[in-house]
């Protein structure tokens, strides 16, 4: 550094003076003019741009170089090289760029712009701050706009005073995808109360108004589907029909399917073993001695009487008949009385055994070798009731409705198959 110190000089360009000294102008400053002070920056008339330089006691403003596009000095007025150049804060360091939205730079250093973290958001070009979501909504990284800070759950988007603002949802209302409030629609309820959401119905149940706060019931023995809007949703389960109530199929009747639909007629001569019943292999025959009748519970088999029989699937009464050995009367089946019978079963009356017989029943009767032997083996309607003929020296008699044979009296006698004690001589 040259200096010169005489009174009557005064410094040249390149220098400036100071205690009546002319000292040079160092990098990055200059000086046009003779007997000037100070030195001056380099690109003073352009405050907008940072410039720097490498010559010493400059009088050229020609030295000095503007620094590359979007950087600055890193400190001080101006540089004495390109190092000293360092991107503007919200500008990348390779290129000196504006950081691009969702990101941000507050410092001047070669460093890369940094992510907005969750829940904020730049949306200029060469941002230096990430502003934060508003109250009540959340983003993830790297969020570029203030619409994109989406309400959490129960609150939904709003405009107050031209500001985005999430509010509470209440009552009946659920945050819907475009991020409002919106009322929760039939089939449907509010989950808590407190906006967070609406549910679907679950099955058997409905909802059929706007805002519920809880799904009905289906009336009993119907059902539905997941997020059903109305009762008529509903359909009676198998085998309940839909009358003004979902009623069960009587006997007899089927119904196979979910339908508010009426019950299916068992085939002809064919029944159930109960009501409700949900398949036609469910429908089944009287069994044997029994009939099928139809009256207000549907059909049902009925026994006509006690000793009667009908076949597998007897429809009527008139399948029915009374046993061997019985004989109908008033609608039920009575033993033949003594000294009458019956071989086959029906509506016929008993026959009369025969002049000199009885109609051996062993609860009343004598099981006597003798009396068995005398059995008409033609004549009879079971193993156990049959006609036999009074045996010699006896008579027959009535006692009451029951026959008997008995023994003619002293010194007298009879013979076989004898009708009255007037036989006996």
């Amino acid at each position: 550094m040259q200096s010169v110190t005489a009174n009557i000089c005064k410094s040249i360009p390149g220098f400036y003076t100071l205690d009546d000294t002319a000292l040079q102008c160092a990098r990055g400053l200059y000086q046009p003019d003779s007997g000037q002070a100070v030195c001056l920056v380099c690109g003073h008339n352009d405050p907008a741009s940072s410039y720097y330089s490498s010559v010493e006691a400059s009088a050229n403003s020609n030295d000095y170089i503007q620094c590359p596009p979007n950087s600055q000095i890193s400190s001080g007025l101006s540089g004495s090289q390109e190092a000293d150049c360092v991107r503007r804060p919200g500008h990348s360091e390779t290129t000196c760029v504006p950081c691009p939205p969702g990101t941000c730079k507050n410092i001047n250093r070669p460093s890369t712009c940094q992510v907005c973290p969750a829940n904020s958001y730049s949306s200029s070009p060469g941002s230096t701050v990430c502003s934060d979501c508003h109250a009540n909504s959340i983003r993830s990284v790297n969020s570029t706009s203030a619409d994109a800070c989406v309400c959490v759950a129960g609150f939904g988007a709003a405009l107050v005073n031209d500001l985005a603002v999430c509010t509470q949802c209440v009552g009946d209302q659920f945050k819907n995808p475009s991020g409002s409030c919106k009322t929760c629609g039939v089939g449907t309820f509010a989950v808590d109360g407190l906006g967070t959401g609406c549910e679907d119905c679950t099955a058997g149940k409905y909802a059929d108004a706007l805002g519920s706060a809880s799904c009905l019931s289906c009336r009993a023995n119907s059902n539905s589907v997941v997020g059903s809007s109305s009762i008529d949703a509903c359909p009676c389960i198998e085998g309940y029909e839909f009358v003004t109530l979902c009623t069960a199929c009587k006997y007899g009747y089927y119904k196979n399917s979910e339908a508010n639909s009426r019950c299916l007629a068992c085939p002809p001569v064919a029944t159930t073993s109960a009501t409700a019943s949900s398949a036609l292999t469910q429908c089944i025959l009287c069994e044997a001695s029994k009939y099928s009748t139809q009256d207000s519970s549907g059909v049902t088999c009925t026994k006509y009487t006690l000793n009667s029989r009908s076949a597998i699937g007897s429809i009527s009464v008139s399948n029915c008949s009374c046993n061997v050995g019985f004989t109908p009367s008033s609608n039920m089946c009575l033993s033949c009385t003594s000294g009458k019978y019956k071989t086959i079963p029906g509506t016929a009356v008993c026959t009369s055994c025969g002049s000199g017989k009885i109609r051996f029943n062993p609860a009343i009767h004598s099981s006597e070798a003798i009396i068995l032997a005398m059995k008409d083996v033609n004549i009879r309607d079971s193993e156990s009731f049959f006609c036999i003929n009074c045996p010699a020296n006896t008579h027959r008699i009535y006692i009451g409705s029951l026959t008997f044979c008995i023994n003619c009296t002293a010194n007298s006698r009879s013979g076989v198959r004898s009708n009255s004690i007037s036989s006996c001589l």
